[in-house]
């Protein structure tokens, strides 16, 4: 009787001191709108390319740069007026979305630009498009990724083009990022992932994003979101921002907004010798979109769908929920695939790779971070196959050369 009484008071004591965040002061407020705030550094120049990795890329800490946008000829040129009279934006089809507020559920609207710009004043539209080549001529590389090494890891240019009252959803970019500011202001809210990685929920893996309702925070769901440190910085129009690597960030416009998105993989490493070239607008420069895939990347990404798959198996995965889970559930593959013998052995391989630490047949997280940079190249070299067998089956109109004999499917796996 003793020890029931005992327990009892023990289990009575824990429930009354369980944080109850349903008082929390931010909670059903906007993102942002508690805790701790920090300010985000801020200088009236891009900084030289050595001073900009060396510090701010390679310390992951973003930066606000003053003034940055108005090196472009874009800052003083891109009226309304401007846009409009331009005969190739007849020509060119632009992705409009359908809700300011970013739903991305909702299917896009592929329209003419110059059809954009007469509509966007007056609906609840906005442009978010890689950049018209035939506006590129505008936009100058920012100073500090003029490095010979960087323009083979440029990765895309895209433009967001708004009246204003935009807010996305809580996400992070698997790219380094410079925004420059044309018109407009934008107000961001950003999370390091070095600090708090494990406080914010991103149920979308392969998109990178969170459910999270950024202007009704529900703390009993995302209870880690009333834990984190929150970096704030409100950009004005002309001012670039560098957002680091899979920082975490939630951002929205006011008035009219034109804006410019510089990504570039974090792979590159540039020889800071061979920087400070000229300056030089966007045309001159190939960008190769996100489907090319560097070995960080890669490797950031299948860690990410790793954690998820862990979650869904209490942290210890045999090779048999390896295979069934990257076989059915995981965001590093296309749905619906055909998994030939091949591509199983490529997973069987991935396994093993994964279990070199204790080589005990059950993956931990554990095992997943002593993996040593070797082999992680193998592992790398494989997804990337494994990602080429399931994406041709997709460039064959649906049809595939398969015999259902000689090839599992994914519930077969």
């Amino acid at each position: 009787m003793a020890f029931k009484s005992t327990l009892c008071c023990l289990i009575i004591f824990a429930c009354g001191n369980a944080e109850d965040l349903t008082t929390h002061p931010g909670h059903l407020k906007p993102i942002g709108s508690h805790g701790k705030i920090l300010n985000v550094e801020s200088i009236n120049y891009f900084p030289d390319p050595s001073v900009f990795f060396t510090n701010f890329v390679d310390g992951s800490k973003p930066l606000l740069i003053y003034g940055g946008a108005k090196i472009s000829p874009a800052y003083s040129l891109w009226t309304d007026e401007y846009l409009g009279n331009i005969e190739k934006g007849m020509e060119e089809t632009v992705i409009v979305e359908q809700a300011k507020k970013e739903n991305r559920s909702l299917s896009p609207e592929e329209i003419p630009f110059t059809e954009f710009v007469q509509r966007y004043r007056n609906e609840d539209i906005y442009l978010v498009n890689d950049l018209p080549e035939f506006l590129s001529k505008d936009v100058l590389l920012p100073p500090s990724l003029l490095c010979q090494d960087v323009f083979d890891y440029l990765l895309a240019k895209l433009m967001w083009f708004s009246s204003g009252g935009t807010k996305s959803v809580l996400h992070y970019d698997s790219a380094e990022n410079i925004n420059c500011l044309f018109a407009g202001t934008k107000k961001l809210y950003l999370i390091d992932p070095n600090k708090y990685s494990d406080q914010v929920t991103i149920e979308n893996v392969k998109s990178a994003y969170s459910d999270v309702d950024v202007e009704r925070v529900d703390f009993v769901k995302y209870p880690g979101l009333a834990k984190v440190e929150y970096h704030y910085v409100e950009m004005q129009p002309g001012d670039c921002l560098y957002i680091p690597y899979r920082w975490f960030h939630h951002v929205s416009s006011v008035g009219r907004n034109l804006a410019v998105n510089i990504w570039w993989s974090p792979s590159a490493k540039p020889q800071l010798s061979n920087c400070n070239l000229p300056n030089t607008t966007l045309e001159k420069f190939t960008f190769v979109g996100f489907t090319k895939l560097f070995p960080q990347e890669v490797i950031d990404a299948f860690k990410g769908t790793m954690k998820t798959m862990f979650e869904s198996y209490e942290n210890e995965v045999k090779l048999e929920y390896f295979r069934l889970y990257h076989g059915t559930k995981s965001d590093m593959f296309e749905e619906g695939a055909i998994w030939s013998d091949e591509m199983i052995e490529k997973l069987n391989k991935i396994f093993s790779y994964l279990d070199e630490p204790t080589q005990d047949a059950v993956l931990t997280p554990e095992d997943v971070e002593s993996v040593s940079e070797e082999t992680w190249a193998k592992v790398v070299v494989l997804v990337k196959e494994l990602t080429k067998l399931v994406d041709d089956q997709f460039e064959a109109d649906g049809e595939d050369d398969f015999g259902d004999d000689e090839h599992l499917k994914k519930d077969e796996l």
